[in-house]
C-alpha cells in the first residue's frame, strides 16, 4: 500500500524520542509521588504497596526516568521499568474485583505499551546510548 505522506518517513526516529520523553516524565512523576504520604498519594496502585516496597519502586522509577530522558541504556532501562509496571498492573487487578478498568489502570497499561515500544524500537534521536 502506498504511504500518503512519504516525506514523514524521514522522521521515523522522532517517535521513540517523544516516547522516551513522555514516559520519562511520567515515571519521574510516579517516582516522586511514591515518596509522598500514602493518604495524599493520588495513585491507588502505589497505595497498595508496603512502604519499603513503594520507596524502592519510587527510587527505581526516578532513576529509570533520568536514564530515559537522557537516553542512557534506553532499552535495558525500558525493559526493567516494563517488568516493574507489569507487576504493578497485575497486583492492581488481583486486589480489585473484575469490573470496568478505571483511568489509573488504563494509564499504567498505556505506559506499559509505550515502554515496551521503547524496548523494541530503541532510543531514537538525541540519545547517548547506541542501539543494541
Amino acid at each position: 500500500m502506498l504511504n500518503p505522506f512519504p516525506d514523514l518517513l524521514a522522521f521515523g526516529l522522532l517517535a521513540p524520542f517523544l516516547f522516551r520523553m513522555v514516559s520519562g516524565l511520567c515515571y519521574l512523576f510516579l517516582g516522586f509521588s511514591s515518596f509522598r504520604d500514602p493518604l495524599l498519594n493520588q495513585t491507588r496502585l502505589l497505595r497498595l504497596m508496603s512502604p519499603g516496597y513503594r520507596y524502592a519502586v519510587g527510587t527505581l522509577f526516578i532513576l529509570g526516568s533520568l536514564f530515559l530522558i537522557l537516553g542512557l541504556f534506553t532499552q535495558i532501562t525500558a525493559l526493567a521499568l516494563s517488568i516493574i509496571v507489569m507487576g504493578i498492573i497485575l497486583r492492581g487487578f488481583k486486589n480489585k474485583a473484575p469490573q470496568k478498568p478505571d483511568f489509573e489502570s488504563l494509564f499504567f497499561i498505556a505506559l506499559e505499551a509505550i515502554t515496551l515500544s521503547l524496548v523494541i524500537t530503541g532510543a531514537g534521536f538525541f540519545a547517548i546510548d547506541l542501539p543494541l
